[in-house]
C-alpha cells in the first residue's frame, strides 16, 4: 500500500447534494459468460489505475480547521484499489428494464440500490472511490463513485475517462500519464492577490430543505423526469435565434438551462406574490479561470465554482434575456475574478453567502457534455452504454435540477425536484409539454 497524505483544499461551491458524486452507465443485458468478462476487465483496469493513482484508493479524513473556521480535510491510505462490489438483483427487483426503450426509465428505477456507499455515512472509513455492478432483469449498470470533498461533476468524468482507457491493453500511454496530475490536484498556491469587490457564491443548507420537517413532507417533494429528442431540442435552441446579442454569445447548455428555469418559475408563479425574484445557481468548471491552477494539465480536483443570477418576475422574461445573463456569470473575466477571489481570500468576507432558498430558487447541476456515443466510454465490443444517469436519491431537494448526460441521439433528459402542485402547473404549460416528454415519477 502506498504512502501518501495528501492535502485538500477544493474551490468548490455548490448546493450540498451529499457525500459522494454518483454516475451510472446503464447496459442492456448480456450473458453471464460476457458479464463476466467486462466485469474482469474492469478489475484489471482498476488495479492499474490505482498503481498510477494511488490515492483514488485513499479515505477522506477530517484535518481540523482554516483560520477562518471552514473544516479542512486530507486523503490517507485505506487499501490497495478501491472496492469494487456486485450484486445480482434479477430474481428480486420489481423492474423489467428490457420493456423501456431508449432512456425514459422512471427516475427512482436507477437509485440507491446501484450506489456503492450508503449515506450518511458513519463515523467509518470515508473511501475516495468505490464501484459497483448490479444485474437487473434486462440491463446491467455500473456505478462510479468518488468523494465530493475530492473530485467535482468534472473531475469524476476525468477519472472515469482515465479508468476506461487503463480497462483496454496499452490504451494508458506515458503521454496520458505525463498530461495528468499523479495525485488530487488541489490549489497549493500562497499568493495573496488583492481582494476584488465580487462576493463569490456560497450555498448553505437551509432549514427549509430538512426531510423529516412537517412542511417538507406536506410539499410531496419528489423526482420527475423529462426527455426531448433531437427536433425539441433544436427548437429550444431556436428560441433565442432572433434575440440579439444572445444567439451569438450562449451555448445549449445555457439556452437549455433557461427554458427548464423559467418554465419551472412559471409552474411557481401561482404560490408566490407579484414581484417575486428567483435565482438560478448553476455549477461551471473552473478549471480554464485566470488564476485557478498552478501548473499546466488535467486537475482531478474539485474545482467546481457554482454562479448566481437573478431574475424578477422571471416567468415574463425571455429566453434570450435569462440565457445571455447565465452566460455572462460565467463568463471568463467574471469567473476568474470570482476564482482568484475565493482562492487568496484571507479574510472574512465569506460572511456574505448566498443562500439557497428551494422555494422559489433552482439549482442546476448539468451532465450534457457527458455522450452515451463517446468512445471513451466503450470497453469492448457490445458494451457500449444503452444511457448515462445519475442516481436518484432521497430525500429529493426542492428546486434541483440535473440535466442528464446526452443519449446517442441527441436527446436531453432533465430530472427536475419539485412539489406534486408544481408539477401538475407544469404539465399544464403548452411551452413545456408540447416539446417534453414524461417520464413520471
Amino acid at each position: 500500500m502506498s504512502s501518501f497524505d495528501i492535502e485538500v483544499d477544493p474551490l468548490t461551491n455548490r448546493v450540498y447534494l451529499g457525500e459522494y458524486y454518483n454516475l451510472c452507465f446503464v447496459y442492456r443485458d448480456r450473458s453471464s459468460l460476457a458479464r463476466d468478462k467486462f466485469i474482469s476487465r474492469i478489475q484489471w483496469g482498476l488495479g492499474r489505475l490505482a498503481k498510477e493513482f494511488p490515492w483514488i484508493a485513499g479515505q477522506v479524513q477530517h484535518d481540523g480547521y482554516t483560520d477562518q473556521g471552514a473544516n479542512k480535510y486530507k486523503i490517507i491510505p485505506f487499501q490497495v484499489m478501491p472496492r469494487f462490489q456486485f450484486e445480482d438483483l434479477q430474481n428480486t427487483s420489481s423492474e423489467d428494464f428490457k420493456d423501456i426503450k431508449g432512456e425514459d426509465f422512471p427516475m427512482d428505477w436507477i437509485n440507491g440500490n446501484h450506489i456503492p456507499i450508503q449515506e450518511p455515512l458513519t463515523d467509518g472509513p470515508s473511501p475516495v472511490m468505490e464501484l459497483k455492478f448490479t444485474i437487473e432483469p434486462g440491463a446491467s449498470i455500473l456505478t462510479i463513485s468518488m468523494s465530493s470533498k475530492v473530485v467535482d461533476r468534472t473531475g469524476l468524468i476525468i477519472i472515469v475517462r482515465t479508468l476506461f482507457k487503463a480497462c483496454i491493453p496499452g490504451q494508458l500511454s506515458p503521454l496520458d500519464l505525463s498530461i495528468t496530475e499523479k495525485h488530487a490536484a488541489f490549489f497549493n498556491n500562497d499568493k495573496r492577490e488583492r481582494r476584488h469587490d465580487r462576493i463569490p457564491v456560497r450555498i448553505l443548507p437551509a432549514d427549509l430543505q430538512s426531510a423529516h420537517s412537517p412542511s417538507f413532507k406536506a410539499k410531496a417533494i419528489s423526482w420527475a423526469l423529462f426527455s426531448f429528442d433531437r427536433e425539441a431540442v433544436r427548437g429550444i435552441e431556436g428560441l433565442v435565434s432572433g434575440d440579439s446579442p444572445s444567439q451569438y454569445l450562449v451555448d445549449t447548455d445555457q439556452v437549455f438551462t433557461a427554458f427548464v428555469f423559467r418554465s419551472l418559475c412559471c409552474a411557481r408563479d401561482g404560490r408566490l406574490t407579484s414581484g417575486w425574484t428567483a435565482r438560478c445557481f448553476r455549477t461551471v468548471d473552473a478549471r480554464n479561470a485566470r488564476g485557478a491552477r498552478t501548473v499546466e494539465g488535467i486537475h482531478f480536483g474539485a474545482l467546481q465554482h457554482m454562479t448566481c443570477s437573478s431574475f424578477t418576475n422571471p416567468s415574463t422574461m425571455s429566453i434570450g434575456r435569462i440565457a445571455t445573463d447565465l452566460y455572462r456569470a460565467s463568463s471568463p473575466f467574471v469567473l476568474s475574478q470570482d476564482v482568484e477571489h475565493f482562492v487568496f481570500n484571507s479574510g472574512t468576507a465569506f460572511s456574505s453567502d448566498a443562500i439557497f432558498n428551494p422555494e422559489q430558487d433552482v439549482a442546476v447541476v448539468s451532465w450534457a457534455d457527458v455522450e452515451c456515443k463517446n468512445p471513451d466510454y466503450m470497453l469492448t465490443h457490445g458494451w457500449s452504454p444503452q444511457c448515462i444517469r445519475v442516481p436518484s436519491h432521497l430525500p429529493a431537494s426542492e428546486g434541483l435540477v440535473y440535466l442528464m448526460p446526452r443519449s446517442a441521439e441527441d436527446e436531453m433528459t432533465v430530472a427536475l425536484s419539485l412539489r406534486k402542485t408544481d408539477l401538475e402547473y407544469l404539465l399544464g404549460l403548452s411551452d413545456w409539454v408540447d416539446r417534453a416528454k414524461y417520464a413520471a415519477w
